[in-house]
C-alpha cells in the first residue's frame, strides 16, 4: 500500500514537478519578497532625498545594491567602499533561504513516496539538482543583478561571504548532514560509533555557545551605554535634529546588531577592535584617536580602567560553564570536547568573517574585528574553558567513591 502525499501543503503543490523547477519555484518565493521590501526601502529613500531630484530610475540600483549588501557582497554605493556586512539582514536572508531549502526538501520526500510507489517517474540525483537549482536561481537575482543595476563590487571576502550564507542555508535548512547514512557508517567504521555521536552533542554545545557569547556581549553594549550615556548623548548632539538622528541611527546600528556583538566579544577579549585603518582598541589598549560621529564607538572608553584587564576570563568562564552546567541528559566526553571545539573555532571565524570591513567614509574606511585574530584569540578563550570544563569534569569524577 503506497503513502499518501503529503497533505500540509507543503509538499502537494509540487507534486510531479522536476527537482530543479521544485528548487527554482521555492526561490522565486523568497526573492519576491526580498526584491519587493528592498523596492520599498529605496523608494522610500528616493522620497526623502527627493530635494537632490535624483531620477526614478535610481531606485532599482539602491535596490539591488541593498540587496547584494544584505548577501554579504561588498557595495560601492559611491566613492566609498562598504564592505562591512549589515549582518541582521544577512541573518534574515539567511533564514528565508533556509526556509526555501526546507520546503524544497518536504517536496522532494512527497514525490520520493509517490515513486516508491510507482505513481511518479524518477529523476536522476533529484537532491542535488534541486538544491543547485536553489543556489543559482539565488545567486543570479541577489549577485547578478547586484553587479548588473546596483552598485556591488568584486571582493573575496564579499564572495567568501556569499558562498558561505547560500551553502549553510541550504545544508541546514534541507537537513543534508542526517541524511547521510553511508558517510556516517564509513566513519563509524573508521573512528568508532563514539566519535560520530559526538557531532550531535557538539553541535549542542556550540549552539549554546553562540547564545551564551550574544548575550555577554549584549550586556556589555548595555553596560557600555549606560556608563558613557553623557559621550553618546554628545554625539548624537552634533547632528542638526538630535531626535531624528537617534531614531534614524538606531535603526541602521540595529541592522548590525551581530557584528555590533562581535566587535563587542573582540574588545573584551583582546582581540582588538578597528576603529580606523590606524587605530585599534580593545581592553588592553587605549584608543584617543578621533572617531566617526556613530553614537556606539562612544561607549569604547579612551583610557580602559586596569581591572578591564581580566575582562577576557569572562569568555574563559563562558566556556567552563558551557560544559560544567550542561544538562543531566547531555553526554560530555572526550570526543564531544574535541569536535566542539572545531566547531566553535569554525562558528567564529564565520562571525567574524560578517563582522569586518569598511563602513563608507569619515574614518570607517576600516572597521570591524580583525578576521584571523578573532575566532583565534576569543575563540581560543572559550574552547580553553571547555577543555578546564571537562577537566574540572574527570576530576569530580575520580574523586567520586568507587562501588
Amino acid at each position: 500500500m503506497s503513502s499518501p502525499p503529503d497533505s500540509s501543503g507543503r509538499g502537494s503543490r509540487h507534486l510531479g514537478r522536476h527537482p530543479a523547477v521544485i528548487g527554482a519555484l521555492e526561490t522565486v518565493r523568497i526573492l519576491l519578497v526580498l526584491v519587493t521590501i528592498a523596492f520599498v526601502l529605496a523608494a522610500i529613500a528616493w522620497f526623502i532625498g527627493i530635494a537632490e531630484q535624483r531620477p526614478l530610475a535610481a531606485i532599482p540600483g539602491w535596490a539591488f545594491t541593498g540587496l547584494a549588501a544584505a548577501t554579504g557582497l561588498s557595495v560601492r554605493p559611491g566613492e566609498a567602499l562598504m564592505s562591512f556586512p549589515p549582518s541582521l539582514l544577512c541573518l534574515i536572508v539567511w533564514l528565508l533561504l533556509r526556509n526555501a531549502a526546507s520546503r524544497t526538501a518536504t517536496a522532494l520526500d512527497a514525490n520520493a513516496r509517490l515513486q516508491r510507489a510507482g505513481q511518479l517517474t524518477a529523476h536522476r540525483a533529484p537532491r542535488t539538482s534541486a538544491y543547485l537549482s536553489i543556489a543559482g536561481a539565488f545567486v543570479l537575482i541577489t549577485v547578478g543583478f547586484g553587479f548588473a543595476l546596483g552598485a556591488a563590487t568584486p571582493s573575496l571576502i564579499g564572495f567568501t561571504r556569499v558562498g558561505l550564507l547560500v551553502g549553510t542555508a541550504i545544508v541546514f535548512g534541507a537537513g543534508l548532514y542526517p541524511q547521510a547514512a553511508a558517510a556516517d557508517s564509513r566513519l563509524s567504521a573508521r573512528l568508532g560509533e563514539q566519535w560520530t555521536g559526538a557531532l550531535e552533542d557538539a553541535h549542542r554545545v556550540c549552539v549554546r555557545a553562540g547564545w551564551w557569547l550574544a548575550g555577554l556581549a549584549a550586556l556589555a553594549v548595555a553596560a557600555g551605554l549606560a556608563i558613557e550615556f553623557e559621550k553618546v548623548s554628545a554625539v548624537v548632539d552634533l547632528y542638526s535634529a538630535p531626535l531624528e538622528a537617534a531614531i534614524g541611527l538606531s535603526v541602521v546600528q540595529l541592522l548590525y546588531l551581530p557584528g555590533i556583538l562581535a566587535v563587542a566579544l573582540a574588545w573584551l577579549s583582546g582581540a582588538g577592535v578597528h576603529l580606523s585603518a590606524a587605530e585599534t582598541a580593545s581592553a588592553f589598549s587605549a584608543a584617543g584617536g578621533p572617531r566617526p560621529a556613530v553614537p556606539l564607538l562612544a561607549i569604547i572608553p579612551e583610557n580602559p580602567p586596569a581591572f578591564l584587564a581580566a575582562a577576557p576570563a569572562l569568555l574563559f568562564i563562558v566556556g567552563v560553564l558551557l560544559v560544567t552546567l550542561r544538562r543531566s541528559w547531555q553526554h560530555v566526553d572526550l570526543p564531544v570536547i574535541t569536535v566542539a571545539s572545531a566547531q566553535l573555532l569554525v562558528l567564529m571565524w564565520m562571525w567574524g568573517l560578517f563582522s569586518t570591513g569598511g563602513l563608507g567614509p569619515g574614518g570607517l574606511e576600516v572597521f570591524g574585528v580583525p578576521a584571523l585574530m578573532f575566532p583565534l584569540i576569543t575563540g581560543g578563550l572559550v574552547i580553553a574553558g571547555l577543555w578546564a570544563g571537562y577537566g574540572l569534569i574527570l576530576a569530580a569524577r575520580r574523586a567520586q567513591p568507587q562501588d
